[in-house]
Parts: structure tokens; C-alpha cells; sequence
């Protein structure tokens, strides 16, 4: 249906109604509710119609799922209501009547542009199905027109790494509920009956330097092959100002490049670090060698995943994602080769408000993020808040860094930064990771939470290379 919206000349929309039986108000069958008029001390009166845009955003055309791609793929729209027609084109600031002709439009009912994949799934994920199975159908036609087939149970594949941060707005885990033959895996928003949060793009501290964890798609088949997910972050490098470690913001880039660098360096990678990065040197020297030898930040994950040119050796493939492995994985399931370490969850314990995750000895290694807990399953695993341990799973590192305070956790700034062969801090901002908390039974594995952790913080533990099967 997304190429018949988007290819076609105009889509006629029925706006009032609460069903789709309801006709086009004002054509041959259906007739607009009059307009109310009066009389009085020789005055003629008449009811002035609503506005569009409150039509719009009080209709329950505008509420329901199935109509979603309507408004965001069709080039123009001419909408009937009881109360008029209406014309307009897609991400257009103003609206045609039939009394006023140009209007602004204050209510941006198809705004939200293809390329932004956060904006697209928080509208969506406001809206009512009355089968709430529907909910990836409902949505398949904008990510075919959007990405094709590079989509994976709503997620897609180009920015897989920052989709799989998504987290609820208000903080509540409804679950939806299966529908055989559909099934809705815990890694996925769509099996969260909620309205649904992304970070988003422009900011920095939402955008992904690299990917820590290897994404694969198991084959349905055995005469398929494993769909391994790209890295992010494919732009090519950008400069940033003189190096000025008082000054992060103005330090992105090379942050972003240099916390890969690392994380490289400390084993978060099970490539072969290149010789030339292995030797001291100071910061501007390693980033000018990174800036050298590859032309951007996937292609330095890559070869740090050993997958020369984005392509994973036959015998790595076996290795990392083994046969039996793959024979276990059923519809929905994702398998992640990436480190992982156990864990305790110690819930707000002068911690601020945040939730922490604890080592063994009792020490904080990072904090669960706000409303990406699933406090109803969470709270179903015994001595979940004392003793019991979960596996902690590393997913990408953040462009951004944490300043001192950030999230209100207070650690050691200085030990969770590095200093180069001048004795040079990195910058004031710490590079962190981003992990995620699953329950492991079985040998499968549900998502329970999104944390953090500052990098150096993490690799004290000395986390280990594990093959995860997330359903």
C-alpha cells in the first residue's frame, strides 16, 4: 500500500466517521451536517465552520493506525468532512478551503518527513488499532517505502544501532499481546503497547559512533544465508576546531573518533588493532592515522570486526553464530555476537533516582536509563532488587560522552578517563556505552532494560565475548 499512496495523483480521505462506512461527506449519499443559522434584530447569522487543522486533530481519521500512512506517503490529500473540503500537499505549510482558498496550517497532519524514523514511530505509536496485532502491517508500507526490504520487525537496518534504544514515554511496559502466527520479540517497540520514544538524531549524545554489538538475522532456511547488519555512522569524517580539551562540544568529532579507538585498544573489538595505533603517541596524532587509513567510522568498526569491506569470513561467521545456535532461533529472534558481563540490579540506593547495576563486589558499574525499564517483568524474577544476576549486554558507544554529573551519577572523572603520551586528558567528557539488561532462560534471552556505563568503567570488568539469542 506505500507505493499506491505515494504513486498516486490524489487520495481522497474521509475525515469524519467513525468507521469506514461512513461515505465522503457532502457526495451523493452522505450529506454534511448543516451549518447552524439564526436571526435576530434583523441580523442574519451563521455558524463559522471549525479549522482544519482542529478538524484534523480532533478526527478519528487522525487517531487510527491504518490511516497513518495515508498522510505521510500521498503527495496530496483532499479531505471531506461535515464541514467542507479541504486540499493539501504533502509537508506543506498552508491548506486550500473552499471558502478562503490559502490557509496556514497549524496542525501538521503529514509533516513528518520519511527520514525522520524516530518522529514516524512516535506519531505512530499514538494511534489506535482495533486489533492491536496489526500493529507492524499497520506500519509496513511507510518502512517499504522508506527502506525497502532493509527492515527487520519495525527496526530498521541503517540505523539498527540507535532504533534498538527506543523506551516508552511514560515508563509503562504493556505488553501486546501475541497473535499467532505474528509474534512481537522483546527487542522490538512493537511488542510494547505504549506510545514509543527515540532518541533523536540531530542531538549528539543520541547518534552512534559505532556499533560494539554484531547484529545477525538467522536464516528462516537453511539455504539461506545470515543477514549481518551494517555499522552505523557511514558518513565520512569531519573535522572538528584546535584541539581543546576544555571545550567538548567543540571536540565531537574527535571524540567520537577516539572512543573507538579505545574501546579498540581495550579489547571491546576482537579484531587486530593496527600496528600503527598499537605505539604511544598523543590524541592528534591518533586521530590524524584514523582519519588516514579509513575514511569513516563504520569503516574503522569494521576492520575492528574483522569484516574487511563489510564482509564477515565463512569461518568467522561459523565461529561467532554456530549452526546450533541458528537451529535454535525462531521467528523474530535476532543473535548478537558482542561482550557481556552479569550483573546486579540495586534499585535507588543514594543513587539519585537512578536505578544501578552492580559487580559482584557490591561496586556501581552503571545505571539503568528512565523508561526503558520493564518494571512488570522485572519485577516477576526472584530476589530481582538482591542477588539475582543478569546478563548485561554491550551495544554501541555514543558520540557524546558524560560530563562529570551527567545522569545524576557522581564517579571518579579522572579514573574514567584516559590520558595520552603528553599526559593529555581525552577530553572533559568521559566516552560511555550504551548496554542492554536481558533475562536469560533457556538459552534465549528478553530485553528488560537500556543502561550505561562509562567505557573505562566497563572494561574494568573485564566483560567477555558471548553469542546471544534475543527474542
Amino acid at each position: 500500500m506505500g507505493t499506491i499512496y505515494n504513486q498516486s495523483y490524489l487520495t481522497l480521505i474521509a475525515m469524519t466517521g467513525s468507521d469506514a462506512s461512513y461515505g465522503l461527506p457532502g457526495t451523493q449519499g452522505r450529506q454534511r451536517c448543516p451549518q447552524w443559522t439564526g436571526q435576530t434584530q434583523g441580523i442574519y447569522l451563521l455558524q463559522e465552520i471549525d479549522d482544519y487543522s482542529c478538524l484534523a486533530r480532533e478526527s478519528k481519521w487522525s487517531s487510527r493506525g491504518w490511516t497513518f500512512q495515508e498522510s505521510v506517503l500521498s503527495p496530496r490529500i483532499l479531505v471531506f468532512s461535515d464541514q467542507g473540503v479541504f486540499y493539501q500537499c504533502h509537508r506543506k505549510s498552508h491548506y486550500k478551503d473552499e471558502d478562503h482558498g490559502d490557509q496556514r496550517l497549524d496542525y501538521p497532519l503529514t509533516q513528518i518527513p520519511l527520514s525522520s524514523y524516530d518522529g514516524l514511530v512516535s506519531e505512530f505509536t499514538t494511534r489506535d488499532l482495533t486489533y492491536k496485532s496489526d500493529i507492524l502491517d499497520a506500519f509496513s508500507g511507510i518502512l517499504h517505502f522508506a527502506y525497502g526490504v532493509e527492515h527487520h520487525y519495525g527496526l530498521p537496518f541503517s540505523d539498527f544501532s540507535r532504533a534498538i534504544l527506543w523506551r516508552i514515554r511514560d515508563g509503562r511496559y504493556p505488553m501486546r499481546p501475541p497473535c499467532i502466527p505474528k509474534r512481537f520479540p522483546s527487542w522490538s517497540w512493537s511488542s510494547i503497547d505504549n506510545i514509543i520514544q527515540l532518541p533523536h538524531p540531530m542531538l549528539e549524545q543520541a547518534k552512534i559512533s559505532a556499533s560494539l554489538a554484531q547484529w545477525v538475522i538467522p536464516p528462516r532456511n537453511k539455504q539461506l544465508s545470515l543477514k549481518i547488519l551494517p555499522n552505523p555512522s557511514t558518513e565520512e569524517h569531519e573535522l572538528d576546531g584546535d584541539f581543546d580539551s576544555d571545550d567538548p562540544d567543540s571536540q565531537g568529532h574527535l571524540l567520537a573518533r577516539l572512543a573507538v579507538l579505545m574501546a579498540w585498544k581495550w579489547g571491546c573489538f576482537p579484531g587486530r588493532l593496527p600496528k600503527c595505533l598499537i605505539s604511544g603517541a598523543t590524541w592528534e596524532q591518533y586521530d590524524a592515522i584514523i582519519r588516514q587509513r579509513w575514511k569513516s567510522l563504520a569503516g574503522m568498526t569494521d576492520e575492528a570486526y574483522s569484516m574487511q569491506g563489510g564482509h564477515l569470513p565463512a569461518h568467522e561467521q561459523e565461529t561467532r553464530f554456530p549452526i546450533q545456535m541458528q537451529d535454535a532461533c525462531t521467528d523474530g529472534c535476532l543473535m548478537v555476537f558482542t561482550q557481556s558481563t552479569r550483573l546486579q540490579i540495586r534499585e535507588n540506593e543514594t543513587f539519585g533516582n537512578y536505578t544501578k547495576l552492580l559487580d559482584k563486589y557490591n561496586d556501581a558499574v552503571g545505571w539503568l536509563i528512565p523508561n526503558s525499564i520493564n518494571w512488570e517483568q522485572l519485577k516477576k524474577i526472584p530476589r530481582w532488587n538482591w542477588g539475582a544476576e543478569f546478563d548485561v549486554l554491550a551495544l554501541s558507544i555514543p558520540y557524546e560522552g558524560l560530563n562529570k554529573y551527567s545522569r545524576g551519577v557522581v564517579y571518579d572523572h579522572k579514573a574514567a578517563n584516559w590520558y595520552d603520551s603528553a599526559g593529555n586528558r581525552l577530553v572533559t567528557r568521559d566516552p560511555c556505552v550504551n548496554l542492554m539488561v536481558v533475562e536469560t532462560k533457556n538459552g534465549i534471552c528478553r530485553r528488560i532494560a537500556l543502561a550505561q556505563a562509562s567505557l573505562k568503567s566497563w572494561i574494568k570488568r573485564q566483560p567477555q565475548f558471548h553469542t546471544f539469542i534475543l527474542d
